[in-house]
């Protein structure tokens, strides 16, 4: 298979980049948490939160996304988007930073990479946060039916203006509630443009990088990792939103399987929690954070 040159580019808590950011001048006690976004974000998503936390923090741009492009900025082999293929990329570059300790937050697509790669940390891992993040699907034939699906949105993603598709998108069940939020309009018109973040990408080169990772980096295209999560030896935090009410009952059900994870649910919140909820959020990391490691 031909190799993936991923770029792990991202911002510290500061907004600075984390391109030559090591780990090895923290001191010896210090928490560090690794955000990783969710599909169609970037590492710029987490900085609110991270500006609230008197933690340090760093947040990743996953493949596709952001600066996380190929050198001729077409999409990446399609195995480049598989979450154990990120997983194990992350790994090997979040090790290098020596963190003495680690804390993996990861939210939808981010989630779904960050349990891959919490089990390849093993030890040097001291925590793991989920925000709204899909385990895989157990079923064939409801696998085989979310890629098609998967593909088909991706289609569409290719051929319509990037706010009509995104005003489609989240009108989704699993979003319910997100658009009566009073910063859903902002938050539309941010997904739907060409920020100044990613100014220099042109829009038909982010739409075909995003189709691949929407297909590959899906629930359709990871091992089911139900079992993986139980087995996790670490403290967990599940965080989801009042009216997903999908991703709340695997919540609960991940936290009745593994006595280390705490569910907690934020009132009137939707699939996207840290961006409509940032106080609350904040609130709950920090709450997790101290009360394992402070």
């Amino acid at each position: 298979m031909s190799p993936c040159e991923y770029r792990f580019s991202g911002i510290h808590r500061n907004g600075e980049s984390s391109g030559s950011w090591p780990g090895g001048h923290l001191q010896s006690s210090a928490t560090v948490l690794v955000f990783l976004h969710g599909w169609s974000g970037s590492s710029q998503d987490f900085l609110p939160i991270m500006e609230r936390l008197p933690f340090p923090g760093i947040s990743l741009d996953l493949p596709g996304h952001g600066e996380n492009l190929p050198p001729e900025k077409t999409p990446f082999p399609r195995h480049c988007y598989y979450p154990d293929s990120i997983a194990n990329a992350l790994s090997g570059e979040i090790l290098s930073w020596g963190f003495p300790k680690l804390i993996l937050v990861g939210y939808s697509m981010g989630g779904r990479i960050a349990v891959p790669l919490a089990l390849m940390l093993g030890k040097s891992l001291s925590g793991l946060v989920l925000e709204s993040a899909g385990l895989g699907i157990p079923d064939p034939t409801e696998r085989k039916n979310r890629r098609k699906m998967d593909v088909r949105d991706a289609r569409k993603l290719i051929a319509q203006p990037m706010d009509v598709f995104f005003r489609e998108w989240y009108s989704r069940g699993v979003f319910h509630g997100m658009k009566e939020h009073p910063d859903f309009q902002d938050f539309l018109y941010k997904k739907s443009h060409i920020t100044e973040y990613d100014a220099e990408i042109p829009e038909h080169i982010r739409k075909k990088n995003l189709a691949y990772s929407l297909v590959f980096s899906g629930n359709a295209f990871m091992p089911y990792s139900l079992e993986a999560a139980k087995s996790l030896e670490v403290p967990i935090l599940y965080i989801s939103g009042e009216q997903d009410k999908k991703y709340t009952a695997l919540g609960a059900s991940l936290a009745g399987k593994n006595p280390r994870v705490e569910h907690r649910v934020v009132p009137g919140a939707s699939h996207n929690v840290h961006a409509f909820y940032p106080e609350e959020y904040s609130r709950l990391l920090e709450g997790f954070v101290r009360k394992g490691y402070g």
